[in-house]
């Protein structure tokens, strides 16, 4: 139940619990235009100025196509692996590219919609704790920060797989515990780390329900869904996990200590605003818990995603995405009480019109900011864009004109030079391919390579300059190189590509 000392005074104007008329009516459609219309201009300005599509998204968007061209939904026509981390993404956007969309399109459109979801329900559900007005400045902070739009975007699965975290957790706050564990089976499904939104919501379920029967009746909806899906994978790619959970499991080694403090170095520095919106929500954490402490869901899982991150190995970005939301909501609620504070003192309570015109200020500002903040953002992702679009596009596409179709290619970057070409591939470590893991059981990453080029032989091997020098000695009698892509940045490497003589 909402604590009533906390809660804005709704009648015919809504009025807040400072007395100031708020911004929207009782249903808050002008709330849900400005946020919906904003999410969706910042995305499409954002994916039209950059095209900046993440290396793992590409390897989603040539499953697709293989997926429409052929039916097969793995990397390698010819070697059926669930090469995808969520293989339904993978299916919807083969759906797409089969209706007439192009792959990348495909991935990106699906991210699109899921996001300007998330941003609605994330409204929605926040309109339930907050004022309506904070709840839509907390909502656009959110949709319009440049990560958020980014990762909206970047082919991958992750807006879809937080736009069901949220709904899970959400639903699991408002005691909907079969809807909420339905949500914590698809994220599952999704990725294979939805299991902690899941573990969290059937706990709750779990504990508040009053019977056995009735914990029965709220799980059977997602036992279905995993069922179904459990068995679907294993009817198409012959395993329950995940390969690709399998080959990166045993290549990537892991060193807590390291791995811990690289995480939180950059959960906490990589953006600049960052330390200031940890700083709000710490202190909107207990006005959230004592406005409705089922809000404290949202933070049990919070700390066990991230625990989960910080002992595995590798760490990449996106994997930081996902939680923001759960920081964002809670420096809401300081946002709340100070603005409240400040509204509410003499000097400010005796100008009628400082009170009316600061939400109409405050939106604007936050526009303002975000699409400020997106235009730095797209700058630094145009510089990765064309860094693709020189080195590894570039050598994708020479293997496209140059290369046999049959001619397998080794190489460790699968997203941007598979796309751009369609021979069968063979990578380190092992994503697209089976046998791949057991081959390289307990070597590092360069005695890997050695070993998957002596027992493959692939016709070229495309490789980032300094793998070159360390493998030559051992293979350039075997090999020549036919062609070099150097890099636009300074801290980046080039790549070239060697033949098989």
């Amino acid at each position: 139940m909402r604590n009533n000392s906390l809660a804005p005074t709704t009648t015919a104007g809504w009025v807040d619990d400072v007395g100031v008329p708020a911004l929207v009516g009782n249903y808050g459609l002008v709330g849900v235009a400005i946020l919906l219309i904003s999410a969706t201009l910042v995305r499409i300005v954002f994916w039209s100025y950059t095209d900046w599509t993440i290396e793992d998204g590409m390897i989603v968007s040539r499953i697709a196509r293989n997926f429409a061209q052929s039916g097969v939904l793995s990397f390698n026509i010819g070697e059926v692996v669930s090469s995808a981390t969520s293989p339904l993404f993978a299916l919807m956007a083969g759906v797409l590219v089969k209706l007439g969309l192009d792959p990348i399109s495909a991935v990106k459109v699906l991210g699109l919609l899921a996001g300007i979801m998330t941003a609605y329900i994330f409204y929605a559900s926040a309109c339930a704790y907050l004022p309506q007005r904070f709840a839509l400045l907390t909502s656009l902070s959110y949709t319009l920060l440049p990560t958020t739009v980014a990762y909206n975007l970047c082919g991958l699965e992750t807006p879809l797989y937080t736009l069901a975290c949220m709904a899970a957790l959400f639903a699991s706050i408002r005691r909907q515990h079969r809807s909420a564990m339905l949500y914590g089976a698809l994220a599952v499904v999704l990725r294979p780390d939805g299991l902690i939104a899941l573990g969290v919501v059937l706990a709750v379920a779990m504990f508040e329900a009053v019977s056995y029967r009735q914990k029965l009746l709220m799980a059977i909806p997602a036992a279905l869904v995993l069922c179904i899906n459990f068995g679907f994978h294993y009817a198409a790619f012959g395993e329950i996990i995940p390969h690709t959970l399998i080959a990166k499991g045993g290549a990537y080694h892991i060193h807590i200590f390291s791995n811990v403090t690289r995480y939180l170095r950059q959960m906490l520095f990589s953006q600049p605003a960052g330390l200031v919106l940890y700083a709000l929500a710490g202190a909107g954490l207990p006005i959230a818990i004592g406005v409705n402490r089922r809000t404290g869901t949202l933070v049990i899982w919070y700390v066990l995603y991230h625990l989960a991150f910080m002992l595995r190995a590798p760490l990449f970005d996106w994997y930081l995405q996902p939680p923001i939301f759960v920081v964002v909501f809670f420096a809401g609620f300081a946002i709340w009480k100070v603005v409240v504070f400040l509204t509410s003192r003499p000097l400010l309570r005796g100008n009628r019109w400082i009170p009316r015109l600061w939400p109409t200020c405050v939106f604007g500002l936050i526009l303002l900011a975000g699409f400020a903040a997106n235009v730095r953002y797209m700058t630094g992702k145009l510089i990765n864009r064309e860094y693709e679009r020189s080195v590894r596009e570039a050598a994708g596409r020479w293997l496209g004109q140059n290369a046999d179709a049959h001619d397998l290619v080794f190489t460790e970057s699968l997203g941007y030079i598979g796309y751009y070409n369609n021979n069968p591939m063979v990578d380190w470590p092992g994503l697209v391919s089976a046998d791949i893991p057991n081959l390289i059981k307990g070597l590092d990453r360069m005695r890997a390579y050695g070993r998957i080029i002596e027992v493959k032989k692939p016709g070229y091997l495309v490789l980032r300059n300094s793998e070159w020098e360390q493998l030559s000695q051992k293979f350039s009698p075997l090999y020549e190189v036919v062609v070099a892509f150097p890099s636009t940045e300074p801290s980046s490497s080039g790549y070239l590509i060697a033949k098989l003589r």
